[in-house]
């Protein structure tokens, strides 16, 4: 009997172990209408510039995100995406996150300055950022490699909120044109919930 009731606490832990990270909305990239990733906004402009694409170059399952900074009326126009729809550039949770997980391939024109931005904020009720999580890749990869972001906070309140946005960005001027990334996989860990509502819209978030 005591066995089976050291067990059953082991699988109790295993449970709560397992829950205690949440893959994000789409955050395997596998959903995509017209083009565009469901719940992401992306800097693509139909018809006339996407540098947001599916890629079928996925760490697993059949898609993921891809970005490249294209010359667009002549200057470069870089991917930016953000998670969330038109009326609603957050996430709701349940837990503390305590890092952002995921897959990245990256290739840099100028690597010397250019970098992969991969910002997570954590917002109480009340939207505002008690933690964030901003990682600025630079190494490059052209296999998948795995990528680990710690969230520090700043404030005790309790989280409600995420934002988060992933953006090729230069160290000065514009980001260089032919630089390219692919994204897949991304979880956060530390939370038991996540879920997509339609509620108030926090103030503007942007890099």
């Amino acid at each position: 009997m005591r066995s089976l009731r050291l067990f059953t606490g082991f699988l109790m832990l295993l449970s709560i172990s397992l829950n205690a990270q949440i893959a994000i909305t789409n955050g395997d990239f596998e959903t995509w209408t017209n083009g565009e990733p469901f719940f992401w906004v992306t800097s693509n402009v139909p018809g006339l510039v996407s540098p947001v694409t599916e890629s079928n170059d996925a760490h697993s399952g059949a898609s993921a995100v891809g970005g490249e900074v294209l010359s667009f009326q002549g200057v470069p126009f870089g991917p930016n995406l953000t998670l969330g729809n038109l009326t609603q550039a957050y996430m709701p949770i349940s837990g503390t996150p305590t890092a952002l997980t995921g897959f990245y391939q990256l290739s840099l024109t100028s690597p010397a300055t250019d970098s992969l931005a991969v910002v997570l904020l954590v917002l109480d009720a009340n939207f505002s950022v008690v933690g964030q999580a901003n990682l600025f890749l630079r190494q490059e990869a052209s296999s998948y490699t795995a990528f680990n972001s710690a969230v520090t906070y700043s404030s005790s309140e309790t989280p409600a909120f995420v934002q988060l946005q992933i953006v090729l960005i230069p160290g000065g001027g514009a980001a260089s044109v032919g630089s390219t990334f692919k994204m897949d996989d991304l979880v956060m860990e530390g939370i038991t919930a996540i879920e997509p509502v339609d509620n108030v819209v926090p103030g503007a978030f942007a890099l």
